[in-house]
Formats: C-alpha cells, structure tokens, sequence
C-alpha cells in the first residue's frame, strides 16, 4: 500500500470570494524526492491575498501563475524536512504550502534560523526590520 497525503485542490473558479465548495480536499501519494529536492512536512502555511487572483485568472503582470482548477494551492509555507539533502528536523520556508507534504528543490527552501520566538512570524506579510 502506498502511503497517502491531503492536498488541497482548486475545484473551480470562484465568483466573487471564495467559498468551500471551490476547493476540495483529496488523498494523493506521498511524494518522493528527486535529486537536488527535500521531502517536507507542512507543519503551517499562508492564506495570502493574491491567491484569489491567481484562483480567478486575473493573473495579467503577475509574476505567479493562475491557478486553473484541478490544480493544488500554492503559497508560503513553513515545514520540517523529512527526507533530501538538507539537515532532518530543520525548519524551511517555502511556496508549496496547502498540502501536507511537498517535496520542493533545496535551493527554494529558506532555512528558519530561530531568530524569531516563533516560526510562524516568517510568514507575516510585510518588511522585515533589524533590532536595533
């Protein structure tokens, strides 16, 4: 038996704000790593504002691609590195969040350093400021 995960697809595209039932909950197989890739568990990710642009197709001048429906959601998300080349247990930032398990290449995951009292703060929009 293959092992399973949740993802969270786009079933259609909304009118207006989202609601449930454009979205849909699904089993999928784990994903395994490729070369050069981790394998994460998603252990928090971001609901950002732009994804219901990108869910709506008004993705005119927008450095992200649409979502077309049947497609997974997408955005930051903070998880522990299970498997891959980076250091098991740590924490890393990185875009494929709404899913338990991603396996993203090494190079686009953010290693979290502790510098905040809580990981989740990494995914506050906004400018990061050094203490003074």
């Amino acid at each position: 038996m293959n092992p399973t995960h949740r993802l969270v697809r786009l079933d259609r595209r909304p009118d207006g704000l989202p609601t449930p039932g454009e979205f849909t909950l699904v089993q999928a197989s784990l994903p395994r790593p490729g070369d050069g890739q981790v394998l994460v568990r998603n252990t928090h990710f971001l609901v950002f504002p732009g994804l219901r642009t990108l869910m709506g197709g008004e993705t005119r001048d927008v450095p992200l691609p649409p979502l077309r429906p049947g497609d997974p959601l997408f955005g930051p998300a903070i998880g522990e590195v299970f498997d891959g080349p980076l250091e098991k247990g740590r924490l890393v930032l990185r875009l494929q969040g709404w899913r338990e398990y991603a396996t993203p290449d090494a190079a686009e995951c953010r290693l979290l350093d502790g510098a905040l009292p809580d990981p989740v703060a990494h995914l506050a929009q906004g400018l990061r400021r050094t203490a003074r």
